[in-house]
């Protein structure tokens, strides 16, 4: 999946996404935005940084109407100094236009910019932040509610294979998979 889910063209449509988000922020006279202070774009869950990397070139291209500075954050310990240390996102840190953090979308409420040391928490900036969730939702838990003659009930997904092999690459593996909800 990283194959697609940090491509160039996923990143290309990403740059346009935020770029219009900016335009419409600076556009609208009745948000009030500190043009003197950035806005940062958060890629939660970013693994390898590849389509951080791809979409920082991209928004460097493009002649934003407010600064921007993209922020790499991850849970993993390892995921956060990988991308300090990493020498094509270097030059991205020292001029400011990335930073980084570890972040858990489960616990933390706020993020601790390790390269500069801001602090990004509800209500502490004045203009407002951009998040990226390309590839965070597959790894939280999901809750699954039905709601029927006006009572609420939590249900349960499940899903087993029919018979043959049970490895995921197995011929067939999708077609034999069947998925179940119990209550």
């Amino acid at each position: 999946p990283h194959l697609f889910t940090g491509h160039p063209l996923l990143a290309r449509s990403y740059a346009a996404i935020v770029a219009a988000a900016l335009e419409d922020l600076v556009a609208n006279p009745d948000d009030r935005l500190d043009p003197a202070t950035p806005v940062y774009v958060d890629e939660l869950g970013a693994g390898t940084g590849r389509l951080a990397f791809h979409l920082l070139r991209l928004l460097e291209e493009r002649h934003l109407p407010i600064p921007v500075v993209y922020v790499l954050s991850d849970l993993p310990r390892e995921n956060v100094a990988f991308f300090a240390a990493h020498p094509q996102l270097a030059p991205f840190i020292e001029r400011g236009a990335l930073d980084i953090a570890q972040f858990d979308v489960l616990v933390d409420e706020e993020l601790l910019l390790e390269c500069s040391g801001v602090r990004l928490a509800p209500g502490g900036r004045a203009n407002p932040m951009i998040v990226i969730a390309n590839y965070v939702f597959d790894v939280l838990p999901q809750d699954l509610f039905r709601s029927d003659g006006g009572s609420l009930s939590e249900e349960f997904v499940s899903f087993a294979i029919e018979s043959g092999d049970r490895s995921p690459g197995s011929p067939g593996f999708l077609d034999r998979l069947r998925v179940g909800v119990d209550v």
